[in-house]
């Protein structure tokens, strides 16, 4: 990745906001994603 965003990702992840940890990643495509389960 360009521009630190990988710094920032590494930064990020597991950081706490409202005492709840914060999972930050990289995009995934739509072809990667689980189905959401709301299709009609």
């Amino acid at each position: 990745m360009e521009d630190g965003a990988d710094e920032a990702i590494a930064e990020l992840n597991g950081h706490e906001m409202d005492s709840r940890p914060l999972r930050v990643s990289e995009a995934r495509g739509r072809d990667q994603q689980g189905p959401r389960g709301d299709d009609r």
